[in-house]
């Protein structure tokens, strides 16, 4: 019922990012995360979890006796965050299907309410910089345990465990803020005060201890009073840093338990950090907020992050999740799906692939979140040093044909120069004949232009670049569109930027052979597995992404085959714009296929996705 609301309330934080997840992808999301949770923290075997968690009643009867009190144990002591919570969600999610599996291991006699209690209290942790989602994720939890309650009692306080803050952020004004926690001398130091603390250690322990007793305080007046000691020794905490004297005083300004520049995570969440084994979360779960980041908050708010220049929010979400999770901790995100191709997102496929190991991945299409239209995709990975995967393996059997392609080949960057049209807007652009012939990307179709637009000397003055890229023997390829659609020209013509003008500077490589290898299945097929996004919106190949096309190397007289192809192609189309070139586009397509050296069953598959 309130994650309904909460849907209705985002109708006003869309311009903030916030969507609702659908709850069958919820489900999806934190079962997979709790299988693979369990299957890095216990000795069942796989199979038998995955049944377990599925359906825990008709599970729990394969699970050997002696394996289950390690299993119950994993349940009760995995640490689980989402921090981008939102309405509660997935915290949620994962407190139903730990119930569901923490029942049929707790016997006959059981309060479910008390295991609701415990799985807020011990696994459930949060954060989101909108106050309102904070407040109604705290409602769903709370109202969780109520329904279950056959005598009403005190609601626990989550004042401390789902928190208002700026998860991606745990400094001030440059000052690095985790250290506020304090620093194990050994695995025997299980938190308690000791007379050999140093100061820094003895307060952080002083409100590990007031957090634990406020969570269960039923007494308003008690609460307060815990309220106002933990704001003091925070405070204390600041000034045993030996801050500036400036920035401790804007510090002191910022309620550190409820503000949107920053997170104290290693202070609020000091047991998560501070585990015997464990140093982090075992699953970090979410939905992070899509939006675009300014150059000007890349440099002043997220400098340090490896992915800074996405200058995507959910890029960041994924870098520091990854970094606040311990060794094969598991992270669940359901984002957009453009950073397994696009080009911005480098840094962020880097970040990834070196710093974990890939369970899961799935496409969710482009309608999953009500009124937006974006590709989108769930991920599963272990937090892992182990570099032993890259999205590439994500292309599945394509990979082999794009490996095939490029082996031999050169790439399109190492045989020609490249550069985009005018930046002129449509407004300066006509159809009605001027003193200069041009091209927009509407003109052209695959081999020819179809229609010519024009422009005056006014635009050719104030927008030409290089005079070189509009004169003699060159092609154009088209900026936007599902389809590759390159134009073979020879005559003067200026272009718009949505038109890459190439020029072949490799005399082993004539004009329109690479012309023809651009246009077919074989290339079309490169483009989609290796850049397109999975969506129809807006597609579009980039200037970095041409340049990365495998040309195949192939003698003069392989190449005359294909330049004498398109020389019929031009003749018919002068004839008569709307022939079909269809007959002669198939048999460009099958010299292509011989050049790559692709098999039978290679070509069916090629055939069959485009």
């Amino acid at each position: 019922m309130l994650g309904k609301i909460f849907e209705n309330l985002l109708e006003d934080n869309k311009d903030k990012g916030a969507f609702y997840t659908p709850k069958e992808i919820v489900r999806y999301m934190c079962q997979e995360s709790l299988i693979a949770y369990l299957e890095t923290n216990t000795s069942v075997a796989k199979d038998k979890i995955r049944q377990f968690v599925l359906s825990p009643e008709e599970g729990v009867a394969d699970i050997p006796e002696n394996k289950k009190p390690k299993l119950l144990a994993a349940l009760e002591e995995v640490k689980i965050c989402d921090p981008a919570i939102g309405s509660g969600a997935f915290p949620m999610g994962l407190l139903n299907e730990l119930l569901h599996c923490r029942e049929v291991l707790s016997g006959e006699h059981y309060d479910r309410a008390e295991i609701k209690k415990s799985i807020i209290q011990n696994n459930i942790y949060g954060v989101d910089i909108e106050k309102g989602a904070v407040d109604i994720a705290r409602l769903r939890f709370w109202l969780s345990i109520v329904v279950d309650e056959e005598t009403p009692s005190p609601l626990p306080n989550l004042d401390y465990k789902i928190m208002q803050g700026n998860s991606l952020i745990e400094s001030f004004m440059g000052v690095d803020l985790s250290k506020l926690t304090y620093e194990k001398e050994n695995k025997n130091d299980k938190g308690e005060l000791s007379l050999f603390d140093d100061e820094k250690n003895h307060l952080q322990k002083i409100v590990t201890h007031l957090l634990s007793n406020y969570y269960s305080c039923s007494d308003h007046d008690r609460k307060i009073k815990l309220q106002k000691e933990i704001a003091d020794t925070i405070n204390k905490q600041l000034e045993a840093q030996s801050y500036n004297s400036a920035i401790l005083n804007e510090l002191k300004k910022i309620n550190p338990a409820e503000n949107n520049n920053f997170f104290l995570w290693h202070t609020w969440f000091s047991d998560v950090f501070n585990r015997d084994d464990k140093e982090g979360f075992d699953i970090v779960i979410g939905n992070p907020p899509y939006v675009v980041v300014s150059d000007v908050d890349k440099e002043r708010l997220y400098y340090k992050y490896k992915t800074k220049n996405c200058l995507e929010l959910y890029s960041y979400f994924f870098e520091h999740s990854i970094n606040i999770l311990h060794h094969n901790g598991v992270l669940s995100f359901i984002t957009g799906s453009l950073y397994t191709k696009g080009i911005k997102f480098e840094p962020l496929r880097i970040f990834l692939e070196n710093n974990s190991q890939l369970i899961a991945y799935r496409n969710e299409g482009d309608e999953v979140f009500k009124n937006v239209n974006m590709p989108t995709s769930t991920i599963l990975l272990y937090k892992s040093n182990i570099h032993n995967w890259s999205f590439d393996d994500l292309l599945g059997n394509s990979k082999n044909i794009l490996a095939k392609m490029n082996a031999s080949s050169k790439p399109l960057s190492s045989i020609s120069i490249m550069q985009r049209g005018f930046e002129v807007g449509r407004d300066r652009v006509s159809k009605v004949e001027g003193k200069y012939r041009f091209l927009t990307g509407s003109n052209i179709e695959k081999y020819c232009y179809k229609t010519i637009s024009y422009v005056n000397q006014d635009v050719v003055t104030e927008f030409q670049k290089d005079a070189i890229f509009y004169t003699g023997e060159r092609l154009l390829i088209r900026e936007t569109g599902s389809y590759l659609t390159v134009v073979y020209l020879d005559e003067n013509l200026y272009c718009n930027r949505s038109l890459y003008s190439t020029i072949i500077k490799d005399s082993m490589f004539k004009v329109q052979y690479v012309v023809g290898i651009l246009n077919s299945k074989a290339i079309q097929y490169y483009y989609q597995q290796k850049f397109k996004a999975e969506t129809e919106l807006f597609p579009k190949i980039r200037i970095k992404q041409a340049k990365q096309l495998p040309i195949p190397v192939a003698s003069l007289t392989e190449q005359q085959l294909i330049v004498a192809l398109i020389e019929q192609i031009r003749t018919s189309k002068k004839m008569a714009p709307n022939n079909s070139i269809e007959n002669i586009a198939r048999e460009i397509d099958k010299i292509v296929y011989q050049l790559y050296g692709l098999t039978d069953a290679e070509i069916k598959i090629i055939e069959q996705s485009i």
